[in-house]
């Protein structure tokens, strides 16, 4: 039974993903990608042009979901805004943890690919520059260096289970994205030092 384009582009798309997540991008070679998808290897060049564009296509499928500049459209809180960034970040990490691997591995990288340069950080930075310099002017937030505190924003939503590594204390690491949200919206609004009376009212708003 002969396969559609689409139904190879998917299939070589779901192989791409697991083994970026898995081996990382680099190591991961286009034969690897066709014998996991059981594609002839011909089919990248056909249909993505090379393996830097389908790492591209799997940041375009995914990044739909994050939709940073939505959270501005939906209100101007800013207190309510990044309370959102979080939870959208903490349903990709349980709902597609594959994707959220890949996106760890990059964003660590010494120099970032264009692709989540510009599906990821570029919108994201943007975002949290305006909600955070709107949270100051309403003296809703407290921060020295703008930069240093959006890349703290960034390293906390993205490498949170990383971090649960380092503490042995740590017995059941929480999945529910609920609980997640709250947890580390608290920990970053805390540092922002936020008005404890916005914050609880936001978080119970947010619940």
């Amino acid at each position: 039974m002969n396969q559609t384009n689409f139904e190879v582009k998917m299939k070589i798309l779901k192989a791409a993903k697991i083994l970026f997540a898995s081996k990382g991008y680099d190591q991961t070679s286009v034969r690897d990608i066709c014998n996991d998808a059981g594609v002839n290897i011909m089919m990248i060049s056909y249909h993505f042009q090379g393996k830097e564009n389908v790492l591209s296509s799997i940041f375009q499928s995914s990044m739909q979901l994050l939709d940073f500049t939505g959270e501005k459209e939906a209100t101007e809180n800013p207190i309510l805004r990044l309370t959102r960034i979080v939870r959208n970040v903490s349903s990709l990490r349980i709902n597609d943890p594959d994707m959220m691997s890949i996106l760890q591995q990059e964003i660590t990288l010494p120099k970032p690919r264009n692709e989540i340069i510009q599906f990821l950080i570029t919108p994201l930075w943007s975002e949290l520059e305006e909600l955070l310099l709107l949270g100051k002017r309403l003296k809703l937030f407290k921060y020295d260096s703008l930069e240093t505190t959006i890349i703290f924003i960034i390293s906390s939503v993205f490498m949170s289970r990383q971090l649960e590594f380092f503490n042995r204390n740590i017995q059941d690491p929480v999945d529910d994205i609920e609980e997640i949200t709250t947890r580390m919206s608290s920990l970053i609004l805390g540092a922002l030092k936020c008005p404890e009376q916005e914050l609880k009212s936001i978080l119970l708003e947010e619940v």
